[in-house]
Formats: structure tokens, C-alpha cells, sequence
């Protein structure tokens, strides 16, 4: 809170308070810089990403899907670093690994130690939260791929219904590669892999 608080004072341009603030007077000031502020941004900016009030039973309903939902996260990231945990012990089974043991323990032990299965994500945070955050960008929209694409599926994606391998349909959207490997393209002339083009009309 202290650090976040600090942040804040510097973003808007205040100074440090003094020791001994009280924490209203200090927010009070915020409150009148974020104030000063506002009208030269562009219309609009700064809309709260909730903008309805709620009574004491949608507090408790909403205080409850938070805890549902930091459950299911705490015990998804257990998931993730328990892999985690297996994956970098794999490493250490080889010669060179083993000689160089001290040094990976020196630079993951840290690491490690700082993911934790909690979240510090609370219904603050929402409240918080502008409506921008709720702007929904497509990860695999033809504009996205265009940003993130590779040397292997720079040329696009067929979005077709997918090959069809050894007579059954995959469903699979599969990249267009500039230049197909020799395997997939001794399939493609034995037929054992078909391709359906996309219907010119979207269907």
C-alpha cells in the first residue's frame, strides 16, 4: 500500500508528505490533483469500469465469487508451479547441470520463492479498474497474428475446417506454410492428408 501510494504521489507530481501526514489530509490531497487533472483528458477517460451501486447482499454475493475464484486460481497456479517445480529438476539430471548445481540453486531459489499459489488481487482492485479494461481484443484475430507471427506461420492461417488425416476430419485451422516440409508434402500427394478450402461464403 505504502509503495503504491508512493507511485501515485509521483505520477501526479505531489511531494513526499511529511512524517506524521494523516493518511485523510494525504488522500485528500490526491483527490483534489487527480481533480485538477481531469478535464485535460480526452472525453470519456477514467470511466469506472463498474457504474452501478450495490446493496449489501450483491456485497456479499460479490465477496463470495471472489473467494470461489481465488480458490480456483490458487489451485491452478499450485498446478503450474508444481510443473514448474518438475521441469527445472529435470534439468539437473544431466553431467553438466549437476557441475553447475550451485549456481541454478543461487539463481532459481529466489525466483522460485517469489511465486506464490495466492493471489493479491482483491474486489479493490476491481473497483479500481477503469472501463478500458474491459476492451476484449481477439488473441488470435488476423490483426493479432500479424504482431506475433513467426518464421513458422508468417505467411497466415487457412482457416478452413481443417485437414483431413487418414480420412478423419481434425478441425483444426492449419498455417500455411511458405515453404511445406517434405514430409507434409509427401501426405498431400499420397492423399493421406486432404485440405477443405473455407467457403467463399464464410460458411
Amino acid at each position: 500500500m505504502v509503495q503504491e501510494l508512493v507511485l501515485t504521489l509521483q505520477a501526479l507530481g505531489l511531494p513526499r508528505p511529511m512524517l506524521g501526514t494523516l493518511a485523510s489530509r494525504l488522500l485528500r490531497d490526491i483527490h483534489a490533483k487527480v481533480l485538477e487533472l481531469l478535464p485535460s483528458l480526452p472525453p470519456g477517460s477514467l470511466q469506472p469500469l463498474l457504474t452501478y451501486s450495490l446493496d449489501a447482499p450483491r456485497w456479499e454475493a460479490l465477496e463470495s465469487l471472489c473467494q470461489s475464484l481465488r480458490g480456483q486460481y490458487c489451485c491452478r497456479r499450485c498446478l503450474l508451479l508444481k510443473r514448474l517445480d518438475l521441469t527445472t529438476s529435470a534439468f539437473h539430471w544431466s553431467d553438466r547441470a549437476k557441475a553447475q548445481g550451485e549456481a541454478i540453486k543461487t539463481v532459481l531459489t529466489p525466483i522460485r520463492k517469489a511465486l506464490t499459489p495466492e493471489t493479491d488481487v482483491s474486489i479493490a482492485h476491481v473497483l479500481a479498474a477503469r472501463a478500458d479494461l474491459s476492451r476484449l481484443v481477439p488473441a488470435t484475430s488476423k490483426s493479432a497474428r500479424q504482431g506475433t507471427c513467426c518464421a513458422i506461420n508468417k505467411v497466415g492461417t487457412w482457416q478452413g475446417k481443417g485437414p483431413t488425416i487418414f480420412g478423419f476430419q481434425t478441425g483444426l485451422s492449419v498455417s500455411v506454410l511458405a515453404q511445406p516440409c517434405p514430409l507434409l508434402l509427401g501426405f498431400l500427394v499420397s492423399g493421406l492428408i486432404t485440405f477443405e478450402p473455407p467457403s467463399p461464403h464464410g460458411s
